[in-house]
């Protein structure tokens, strides 16, 4: 006999060709379903899409990998142990006395390596972040940026290997004024957070007490240019030049940037009228 069941009752348990029962799995062929008091076919719209069955399969795949990936994390962190308990049950569990000694040197590579296995699985897992990019930034960018991250440990290393031209210093590495110009660990990468972070940074100069820096005079008064270098403690020895810029300053020697000591005569071109 057969019993009567809708259709739609039976499409949760369809896959493919076969039809899934609780406890009986039995094949399509030998099931039908009275309809109109006769017994037909299941209808083909009963099986599961394909689209379904690859979205199954990609879903039990990615629990494979998760399950994988959690069964080496657990054999990682209990090695420790494992190398650990067989010490002690080479040093309790036999007589002899080299198999003891064994035991001995083997419970303590477990304690050894429980140091080593126990706090790299807390960095790497638990206690690690990305590392955010602060090239390009200055030391004060930098150092927010990394702090925002977790990393606080920061030490400074300076690209200027040259010295400094006469009259200037370069800022002390670490500057709030300094740039960034590398990192390591870079950016993206995977760190503790713990870990130190290196920046190689490219600081600025600075004028020596006693020295002072030309200014960009170019195309300024004559008047306003010589107030601006006696401000600056310096002289200037005007010098006519032909020019359609009439009392119009041309240029300065030593050129504008320059650091000269201070009470220097600093040539100042002028055009001519």
């Amino acid at each position: 006999m057969y019993r009567e069941l809708p259709i739609d009752a039976l499409r949760p348990f369809a896959s493919g060709d076969t039809i899934l029962l609780p406890l009986v799995i039995v094949r399509r062929a030998q099931v039908g379903v009275r309809i109109g008091g006769r017994v037909g076919p299941i209808s083909a719209s009963a099986r599961v899409s394909p689209t379904a069955k690859e979205a199954s399969g990609c879903f039990n795949f990615v629990l494979i990998i998760i399950g994988i990936g959690i069964l080496v994390f657990l054999v990682i962190a209990a090695s420790p142990i494992v190398v650990f308990a067989a010490g002690l049950w080479l040093l309790f569990g036999r007589t002899r006395g080299w198999i003891r000694c064994l035991g001995s040197v083997v419970a303590i590579g477990g304690v050894l390596l429980a140091f080593v296995v126990w706090p790299w699985e807390y960095g790497y897992i638990f206690n690690s972040s990305t590392v955010p990019s602060v090239t390009e930034s200055t030391v004060a960018d930098a150092r927010s940026g990394l702090a925002s991250a977790g990393f606080h440990k920061v030490t400074f290393v300076s690209a200027d290997s040259h010295p400094a031209p006469r009259g200037q210093r370069r800022v002390a590495v670490g500057s709030r004024s300094c740039l960034v110009i590398a990192q390591d660990p870079k950016e993206s990468d995977r760190a503790n957070r713990d870990d130190t972070v290196k920046l190689t940074v490219r600081c600025p100069l600075e004028v020596l007490p006693g020295y002072a820096r030309l200014p960009d005079l170019q195309y300024a008064e004559v008047n306003y240019a010589r107030q601006k270098l006696r401000h600056l403690n310096l002289r200037a020895r005007v010098v006519k030049v032909r020019s359609d810029n009439c009392d119009i300053v041309e240029g300065l020697r030593p050129k504008a940037g320059s650091v000269v000591a201070v009470r220097s005569v600093v040539t100042v071109e002028v055009g001519k009228c």
